[in-house]
């Protein structure tokens, strides 16, 4: 592929709204039987815990309604329960404990999310890594996605709450990042009450240097929500400080109304982050749990949260035909998988992704 006919960005960044809707913990319930809606996007963000025990047959049923979704790009991690089987480490020491009557297969249950088919329906499985996202049209965005949470029970995905290890499980995610998904929240935000808040600092601090328009997590049901953080970056005694946490509430709570927040530039609640590394003040932060009570073994989980919608500004790249000529938006182009500069800088390796 020659120069002239990959994408390129030149000059200041032209910006265009992104639609994302955002569900998580959605623990075996699909929109295909009514249990909840799944509203029209650019791009699905499931923020992990699919299923209840990660078994094939779960997977699978969840793969298929995520696939079958009409969003260009469906952005997925597991979550901790996904990860009794998706956790090459936790099924080969406790898969047998949940699955003695029907092994898995740790290549069979993931390649329902990164086999060929899978991916020609738009699913991007993440699994602790960065890519680059381009649309069609040319909207584009970094994305990095991972699964792991502090450890709790006996289940995938967890790391101890060793300082050291925290630190380092977060430190590589590079400085573009335009969108976080992990399973597990941040410390203090929308991770259960305040005396028993169960987000991991060290992931906090790593927004708070990092400073995405948007992170969306889930894992603790009953915190589901919206905040803005604005961030503290003119501190010079209090480390990863913020300025204010702000919740978004949904205006119709009890209504099949879409909850949507517009952070678009148009928008009066424009959100305070133009996506370059100096313009990134403050974040979008969601809770997109679907289940509204916590996860006990034999309960239906009948009582279901509204996905969230969220519109955000991000950067488009031309797209250049022979002589500089542009080409029509709906023709695809191909990029070769590459690393971003600034993910080199952070030891991590990205793909770029063209749908």
């Amino acid at each position: 592929m020659s120069g002239a006919e990959a994408f390129l960005i030149s000059g200041p960044a032209p910006r265009k709204k992104l639609r994302v809707v955002c569900v998580s913990d959605t623990h075996n319930s699909s929109p295909k039987y009514g249990i909840f809606k799944v509203p029209p996007g650019d791009v699905l963000i499931h923020a992990g815990d699919m299923t209840n025990q990660g078994s094939y047959s779960e997977l699978k049923r969840s793969a298929e309604w995520i696939g079958d979704c009409p969003h260009e790009v469906k952005l997925v991690i597991a979550g901790n329960h996904d990860g009794v089987t998706l956790d090459p480490e936790f099924l080969k020491e406790f898969g047998d404990d949940f699955h003695n009557q029907a092994p898995q297969s740790y290549a069979d249950n993931l390649a329902l999310f990164t086999s060929p088919e899978a991916v020609a329906k738009g699913i991007v499985y993440l699994n602790h890594e960065f890519k680059t996202i381009t649309l069609k049209d040319g909207r584009t965005f970094n994305v990095f996605g991972s699964p792991w949470a502090p450890k709790c029970g006996l289940w995938g995905f967890g790391y101890s709450e060793a300082p050291s290890l925290q630190s380092s499980m977060w430190k590589g995610i590079p400085l573009d990042t335009d969108i976080l998904i992990t399973h597990g929240p941040p410390k203090y935000h929308l991770d259960g009450p305040l005396s028993t808040s169960s987000g991991c600092e060290h992931l906090r601090q790593a927004i708070w240097t990092i400073r995405p328009l948007l992170h969306v997590f889930g894992h603790i049901h009953q915190s589901r929500g919206v905040e803005r953080v604005r961030w503290d970056l003119e501190s010079k005694f209090v480390k990863y400080k913020e300025e204010s946490a702000t919740a978004v509430e949904d205006p119709a709570p009890d209504s099949a109304k879409q909850f949507v927040v517009d952070l678009t530039e148009k928008s009066r609640n424009a959100l305070d982050n133009d996506g370059t590394l100096k313009g990134r003040n403050e974040t979008c932060l969601v809770n997109a749990a679907m289940v509204a009570r916590p996860w006990k073994k034999g309960t239906t989980h009948s009582a279901r949260n509204k996905a969230v919608v969220v519109d955000v500004n991000v950067h488009v790249v031309e797209q250049l035909g022979p002589a500089g000529t542009g080409s029509k938006p709906e023709d695809k182009v191909e990029i070769d998988a590459t690393t971003t500069a600034s993910s080199k800088d952070n030891n991590n390796t990205g793909d770029d992704l063209s749908f």
